[in-house]
């Protein structure tokens, strides 16, 4: 099946702008491809400095795309398993046992509602340097993300 200049030219009309950008920014487009992009790209009025400004935002919306698997697993294991460990560990001290089983449940189901403060006090009571590294680099690197930082203040709910 030949490729002619019309056919591309209709596949390359029939994408957004960004996926054009992307396009030609990640490949190792031929002579004709490139022009006709480049024809589009007038076609539509979009100069480079537009183009420039779409890229910056497709990265800041990949940015705020990183995972959080990690984060879930992590309050999970908490939850559950620890304070079961809690509870047979402390099996004589019932009162303790509570009380520590009340604290942690507390701490892992304020990190499963996204709160980076849980997230580090709970890193910080492991009192395991593996998991101190382990998590400080999850945490730094999730620290301004909006799903962490969406607290009263940001919905408005409390005035700044």
């Amino acid at each position: 099946m030949e490729v002619t200049e019309e056919s591309l030219r209709q596949r390359f009309s029939d994408l957004s702008t960004e996926e054009l950008i992307v396009i030609e920014r990640n490949s190792d487009l031929t002579e004709l491809a490139s022009r006709l992009i480049n024809e589009i790209f007038l076609e539509r009025g979009v100069a480079q400095e537009q183009k420039a400004s779409i890229v910056q935002e497709s990265k800041k919306h990949d940015k705020d795309n990183i995972s959080f698997e990690w984060w879930l697993i992590w309050a999970w294991l908490g939850l559950i398993p620890g304070n079961l460990l809690v509870l047979i560990e402390l099996k004589d001290a019932i009162g303790m046992a509570t009380i520590l089983i009340i604290f942690n449940s507390v701490l892992m189901i304020l990190i499963l509602k996204y709160n980076k403060y849980a997230f580090l006090i709970a890193t910080v009571l492991t009192i395991n340097p593996i998991i101190w590294i382990i998590n400080g680099i999850y945490l730094k690197n999730r620290w301004r993300h909006p799903k962490v930082n969406n607290s009263a203040v940001n919905n408005g709910a409390i005035p700044e």
